[in-house]
C-alpha cells in the first residue's frame, strides 16, 4: 500500500466521486423533466438563485439576512454576462439555467473538499489516512447528496477545510499575509453559512497550541497580533460578502435572533435522553452506520492516541453537535463531514498497519465495507433522482384524469410537497368538494385516514376513495426526495 502512488488513487476517488454526483445534477428541473414541478422540489434552493438573479440590485434592499449572501452573489457574479439573455427564453429555461450553475459550483466545490480533505488528513497524519479520509468523503450520502443541490452545505465544507489548512500551515510560516488569508477565508466561510462560525473552535485550540509552544516573547506578540488581524479581515470580508449587514445592521440582528429562536425552540438539554437519540439517528441517516462508528472510535481515541493533533478538530465536532442538540439535522453535519472522515479514517488506518493479522483484516474489511454501504446509498440515491414521485404523480394527473377536474393540495402552503397540476385542471381547497385529493408522506398525512382531514359538506361527510399511489420504490432517508403520494378520488366521479 505504502509503495502505491498516492496522487493516482486520488484521482480515481475524485472521478468516483464526480460520477456519483452527476445523476441528481438536473433533479427536477422542468428543462429536463417535462412533469417536474415549476415550483422545484428543494425549497432552500430558491433562497439562493432569487438572491443570485437580484444580484447587484438587491443589496441595498435586501433586509432577509437568515442566510449570509456569499454564495447568492458569487452566483449572481458569475451569471451576469446572461442575464441579458432573460428576455429571449422562456422564464422556465432561464430559472433552470441558474438551478444548474448553481449546481455545478457545488459539485466542484464538493469534489475540491474531497481533495482537501486528503490534504489536511496527509499533513496531520501520512498520505494513507488521507486517502481513506477522501474516500470515506467522496461516498459520504449526504455530501452526495448537498453536491446535487445549489445549497450552502457543501460550499461552509469547502471553506471550512480552506479554513483549517491556513490555520494549521500558522504552526510554521506566520508572515502577516499567511493571518490575512486566514481571516480571508473565515469571513467567506461565514459568508456562506453562519455555522462556518464554528471553526473558531478549532483554530482557537490550533492558536492555543501555538501560543504555549512559543519560546520567545516575541513569538507569542506576533501571534496575538496576528489573531487581531485575521479577526478583523474575516469581519471586513464578510462584510464584503454580505453587504446587506452593513447596510441594515438591525435586519442581521432581527435574522440572526429569528434563527436562534426558530433552532431554541426544537433544543432540549443535553443530558436528555432525546438528544442522544437524535445525535445517533441523525448522524446515521447523514452518513451511514459504519462510518459514524469509525468516526465515534476516532474521536473517543483520539484523546489517546493523538491528544496534540487531533484535539483543535475533535473539539468542532463535540461543540457543533452539543450546540445543535436535538435540532440537529443530517444536512447540518454535511459542515464538518470532512473532519469526521479524517477521525475515522485515522483510526482504520492505525488497524491496518498494526502488527496483528487479526487487526489487519478486521481494518481492510471495514474499509471495504464501509466504502460499499457508502456506494450502495448513493445508488440508491441516483434511482430515487432519476424520476420523482413527484413527476410520476404529475404524469398520472395529466393523462389519466378528466380535464376540468377540481384538485385539492393537502398542505396547499407548501406546494413543493406535492406534483405539479396540469392547466386543464381547477387547483382548489379541501372545503371545496375537490373531485381529487393529493397527498404526501412529506405532510405527515399519508399513514392517516384522509377522511379525517376532509370538511363535512352538508351533513354527510364527503367519501374519497385511492385512485393512485406513487411510492418510492426504494428506501432512503434524504430530505425533499421522492415522496409516498395518495390521489384520492371522490366516490361517484
Amino acid at each position: 500500500m505504502e509503495h502505491f502512488p498516492s496522487k493516482y488513487l486520488l484521482i480515481l476517488i475524485l472521478t468516483f466521486a464526480a460520477i456519483l454526483r452527476l445523476p441528481g445534477i438536473v433533479w427536477g428541473l422542468p428543462t429536463f423533466d417535462q412533469y417536474a414541478n415549476p415550483i422545484y422540489y428543494h425549497p432552500d434552493e430558491k433562497k439562493i438563485i432569487w438572491g443570485a438573479q437580484g444580484f447587484p440590485e438587491e443589496i441595498f434592499t435586501r433586509t432577509d439576512l437568515r442566510y449570509p449572501t456569499a454564495l447568492h452573489y458569487f452566483l449572481g457574479t458569475v451569471m451576469l454576462p446572461f442575464r441579458s439573455a432573460k428576455a429571449e427564453m422562456p422564464l422556465l429555461a432561464y430559472n433552470d439555467i441558474y438551478f444548474l450553475a448553481g449546481r455545478l459550483i457545488s459539485l466542484l466545490q464538493s469534489l475540491a473538499a474531497c481533495g482537501l480533505t486528503y490534504v489536511l488528513g496527509k499533513k496531520l497524519f501520512n498520505w494513507q489516512t488521507g486517502l481513506v479520509a477522501a474516500a470515506f468523503l467522496a461516498v459520504t450520502l449526504y455530501h452526495v447528496r448537498g453536491s446535487m443541490l445549489a445549497t450552502t452545505d457543501v460550499a461552509t465544507s469547502f471553506w471550512l477545510l480552506v479554513s483549517l489548512l491556513l490555520a494549521l500551515r500558522l504552526e510554521r510560516a506566520r508572515g502577516w499575509l499567511d493571518f490575512v488569508a486566514l481571516g480571508a477565508s473565515v469571513g467567506i466561510l461565514v459568508g456562506v453559512k453562519y455555522s462556518g462560525v464554528f471553526v473558531a473552535v478549532g483554530i482557537g485550540v490550533l492558536f492555543i497550541r501555538y501560543f504555549l509552544n512559543a519560546r520567545l516573547p516575541n513569538e507569542r506578540y506576533r501571534l496575538i497580533g496576528g489573531i487581531a488581524l485575521s479577526v478583523a479581515v474575516s469581519l471586513v470580508v464578510f462584510g464584503l460578502t454580505t453587504p446587506s449587514a452593513v447596510l441594515h445592521p438591525q435586519a442581521l440582528f432581527s435574522s440572526v435572533q429569528y434563527e436562534n429562536y426558530r433552532v431554541g425552540e426544537k433544543l432540549l438539554p443535553t443530558w436528555n435522553m432525546p438528544v442522544w437519540q437524535n445525535f445517533i439517528t441523525v448522524s446515521m441517516g447523514a452518513m451511514g452506520l459504519p462510518l459514524v462508528l469509525l468516526g465515534l472510535v476516532g474521536l473517543v481515541l483520539s484523546p489517546r492516541y493523538a491528544p496534540k493533533v487531533l484535539l483543535p478538530y475533535s473539539s468542532l465536532v463535540i461543540v457543533y453537535y452539543l450546540y445543535f442538540r436535538s435540532a440537529l439535522l443530517e444536512r447540518y453535519l454535511i459542515t464538518i463531514m470532512p473532519v469526521i472522515c479524517i477521525l475515522a479514517a485515522y483510526w482504520l488506518v492505525m488497524m491496518i498497519a498494526s502488527s496483528r493479522k487479526a487487526v489487519v483484516y478486521a481494518g481492510w474489511g471495514l474499509l471495504i465495507f464501509t466504502l460499499s454501504y457508502g456506494m450502495y446509498q448513493d445508488i440508491v440515491l441516483a434511482k430515487l433522482l432519476v424520476r420523482d414521485t413527484r413527476s410520476q404523480a404529475a404524469a398520472y394527473i395529466i393523462e389519466e384524469i378528466p380535464a376540468g377536474s377540481t384538485i385539492a393540495l393537502g398542505d396547499p402552503t407548501e406546494p413543493w410537497r406535492y406534483p405539479m397540476i396540469g392547466s386543464d385542471h381547477k387547483l382548489v381547497t379541501l372545503d371545496e368538494n375537490p373531485d381529487y385529493v393529493v397527498l404526501s408522506s412529506f405532510h405527515g398525512w399519508i399513514n392517516s385516514d384522509v377522511k379525517d382531514y376532509f370538511l363535512e359538506s352538508g351533513d354527510e361527510l364527503v367519501k374519497y376513495k385511492v385512485a393512485a399511489e406513487f411510492q418510492p420504490a426504494w428506501k432512503l432517508n434524504v430530505e425533499f426526495v421522492s415522496p409516498f403520494l395518495k390521489i384520492y378520488q371522490r366516490n361517484g366521479k
